[in-house]
């Protein structure tokens, strides 16, 4: 969801959840009907734009739609960019009420308490 973000073309490069409303409920339904999840992007904070991919407002829609399934990556090219801003995107799910991501092991899906 967030390619149009970072590669549009557009000025202002925010995607704005209530512009997409029905399109972006969609997309979350698809997502979680089939027990999907998405990831949570830091990179966006690198990248001047002051928040992650996707931003707060789906990352809120996809919690009261029950999408449980939260990733973090950095989209790191450098060792330093590892896990970059991931407490900054872990308080900001706090402050969602999720308190799970999700990490994968042989595919399966393992929940872990944020902070731990």
């Amino acid at each position: 969801m967030d390619y149009v973000n970072r590669y549009g073309g557009f000025d202002d490069k925010t995607l704005y959840y209530k512009d997409y409303a029905d399109i972006i409920y969609n997309i979350l339904k698809t997502i979680i009907k089939g027990e999907r999840g998405i990831e949570i992007n830091t990179s966006g904070y690198r990248y001047g734009l002051n928040q992650t991919h996707p931003q707060r407002d789906i990352l809120k829609r996809y919690k009261e739609l029950g999408g449980e399934i939260i990733t973090l990556g950095s989209d790191s090219h450098k060792a330093e960019d590892i896990s970059a801003d991931f407490d900054i995107a872990e308080q900001m799910l706090k402050d969602l009420g999720i308190h799970y991501l999700t990490k994968f092991s042989k595919l399966k899906p393992e929940m872990y308490k944020i902070g731990d």
